[in-house]
């Protein structure tokens, strides 16, 4: 069971990276932008 936790919290945290990233880039973009 602990297994299947990690699993889905590596996959979750990945997830979250990814979006991280986007709002990231998005941010550095508008500040091009300007």
């Amino acid at each position: 069971m602990n297994k299947r936790t990690d699993e889905i919290t590596k996959i979750f945290l990945d997830e979250l990276e990814m979006h991280l990233e986007d709002i990231t880039s998005a941010k550095t973009d508008t500040y091009f932008k300007i």
